[in-house]
């Protein structure tokens, strides 16, 4: 079996970012979590359909740069799962864990990679309230994002 860590090198810095712990694995898996959230919030406030769409399109984009920068850290770099524990309220045990291993970021990639193509392909349509649509659209790849990372933790 190849050891694709040992062999793969993208360049000196961005490899420097990965080896030297730069860019945590927390902030990484956060970012996959809350970006979506944001976009929605910011979509949902937006008017204009062209504004709407060339906003939620550069998100979408984004966001799938993103997690396509989480798989390569996690194949390349890591090889372990890119974890996010929270302990709120300690005393009655109320704690959130967030865990993106080799399944739940495929269905990251897959999702991010999805929504682009679902802004494009309903760029010409005529819909009614389009803020609405693609906000909603960005909660349910957030939800999608939020259940692989839950149920792999």
């Amino acid at each position: 079996m190849h050891n694709w860590g040992k062999s793969y090198q993208t360049s000196k810095f961005v490899g420097s970012l990965f080896t030297n712990g730069l860019i945590k694995n927390v902030m990484i898996t956060l970012a996959l979590i809350c970006f979506p959230i944001l976009m929605a919030l910011i979509l949902f406030g937006l008017r204009g359909d062209n504004l709407v769409r060339w906003t939620a399109l550069l998100g979408s984009m984004a966001e799938a740069g993103w997690a396509i920068f989480a798989w390569i850290n996690y194949l390349y770099y890591c090889k372990c799962s890119l974890r996010f524990e929270a302990y709120w309220l300690e005393v009655l045990g109320i704690s959130g864990k967030f865990d993106m291993n080799g399944l739940s970021m495929t269905l990251t990639l897959v999702i991010t990679l999805l929504v682009p193509m679902i802004i494009l392909f309903s760029w010409e349509r005529r819909i009614r309230r389009r803020s609405l649509y693609l906000g909603i659209i960005f909660l349910i790849e957030m939800l999608v994002i939020l259940v692989a990372a839950y149920y792999a933790g």
